[in-house]
């Protein structure tokens, strides 16, 4: 009873936050909504996915229909409004932790689920991404039911969870295509625990097989247009614009920026290049392939410093306080001075300086996430010797979005996977316990025996 009072008052809490968020008339626009929106607009007026907004439209190959599709509903219904679409947005997250409630509870014990969902309700990422015009909230429905439903299909042996699970993902990949190669990394996971077993190979095959079969009009559309199989444009600009130049900051000591001008400055020599040897302009994709390869073959030439920035930026994304965009959206301005620029100016005396003078809040969900992290290594430590198959499953799930990122090292890859890295932390939690328990009776036993 006591624990139905706590839901209900972090509900409450959240409809209060939403409520603040519209009174203050909050209308926050990431870097990327123009685009969904424009791409809204011309899919609704046009009837073509396509930046261009006059003809000759050229298709568009940046971004995955899914999310524009979503605002182009609200436009056609004339709810042009941005708060309807934070409404369906906030509804959209409260189904999804119904979700997790519904289908985890047959998966992770009493404890598990309690801690889930206060997480889920109290994650600041939570409060934020349903307020923000992004495909964050719109895929995690996808993503969490997908993983649960392979749970149920290896507790259960019912390969229909296992046909849902890869349709359902499929979806999830129309409205964000970074999780394309996933259900490959289960469907290897499911083989590698029962390698001898037929039947498991042809169920891993099902499930890549489905989950082709719903994402494949997007990849026939751009072989059509483009004559190539390709998914996304995103992963070639992030490595060209982020990647190459993050590494060079880091190892050459160039800024950012002078190493996106040098990066842009040799994909335009070889696009040219191979414009003049095709006697014709490059197609967007071409465009994307070329910028891709220019910047690929850069980091072959340091492959030891790119491992050591995608292992920083996997910290970064690990360690990220994400309570930072939940203050954006509710316009809260806080000085959140960088720990490392602080101590070099003041010397040691800078990391007193530095949790003397941060925001409480921001300081409290700092050390809850890196403790968090702590908490979840451990859990892989334990999930591995456990050798349950859906845990296994649920672990690279985890670390496969936490290394999407790579160098950028960015909070809100972590968010779709936020309360299976808070269950692996969970685990981690229950082995350190017993660990501890069982060193204290150890050390008791060694006393009274010398006593």
């Amino acid at each position: 009873m006591r624990f139905s009072y706590l839901i209900g008052l972090l509900i409450l809490f959240r409809i209060g936050l939403l409520i603040y968020f519209v009174v203050i008339g909050g209308d926050y626009m990431y870097p990327d909504s123009p685009m969904y929106i424009e791409l809204a607009s011309n899919l609704l007026e046009n009837h073509v996915f396509s930046m261009s907004p006059t003809p000759p439209y050229v298709p568009h190959v940046f971004r995955t229909p899914g999310y524009p599709a979503f605002l182009a509903a609200f436009q056609y219904f004339g709810l042009e409004n941005s708060y309807w679409i934070v409404l369906a947005q906030e509804l959209i997250y409260a189904v999804t932790i119904a979700i997790f409630y519904y289908f985890g509870k047959g998966l992770f014990d009493k404890n598990i689920i309690r801690g889930g969902l206060i997480f889920l309700l109290l994650d600041p990422s939570g409060f934020a991404y349903p307020k923000i015009l992004l495909t964050e909230v719109l895929f995690l429905p996808f993503l969490i039911l997908g993983i649960l439903l392979i749970g149920h299909y290896l507790k259960q042996n019912n390969t229909r969870y296992l046909l849902v699970a890869g349709l359902v993902m499929g979806l999830g990949a129309i409205v964000r295509p970074g999780i394309i190669y996933l259900p490959l990394v289960i469907a290897i996971t499911l083989i590698a625990f029962d390698f001898r077993n037929k039947k498991k190979w042809l169920h891993a095959g099902m499930l890549v097989l489905v989950f082709t079969i719903i994402f494949s009009p997007w990849l026939i559309r751009n072989y059509y247009h483009f004559g190539k199989v390709f998914t996304s444009g995103i992963q070639s600009y992030t490595i060209a614009n982020y990647h190459v130049p993050m590494v060079w900051e880091l190892f050459k000591g160039l800024p950012q920026s002078k190493s996106q001008a040098i990066v842009h400055n040799k994909i335009n020599l070889q696009i040219k290049q191979q414009e003049k040897q095709l006697g014709r302009p490059l197609s967007r994709v071409e465009f994307f392939l070329t910028q891709q390869s220019v910047a690929v073959k850069e980091l072959a030439k340091m492959p030891a410093a790119y491992g050591i920035a995608f292992l920083y930026g996997i910290m970064k994304t690990m360690n990220g306080p994400n309570i930072i965009e939940l203050y954006d959206i509710l316009e809260i301005n806080v000085d959140r001075p960088r720990l490392f620029q602080v101590i070099s100016e003041k010397g040691y005396a800078g990391i007193f300086h530095y949790f003397l003078n941060i925001d409480f809040l921001f300081l409290l969900n700092s050390i809850i996430t890196i403790l968090m992290t702590g908490l979840a290594l451990l859990g892989a430590f334990k999930i591995v010797k456990s050798k349950n198959c859906f845990l296994w499953i649920m672990m690279l799930a985890n670390f496969y979005f936490i290394s999407t990122p790579g160098p950028m090292g960015e909070a809100r890859f972590r968010f779709p996977i936020g309360v299976f890295w808070f269950i692996q932390a969970y685990l981690g939690w229950r082995w350190l316990a017993a660990l501890t328990i069982q060193w204290h009776q150890t050390y008791l036993l060694k006393t009274e025996k010398y006593s």
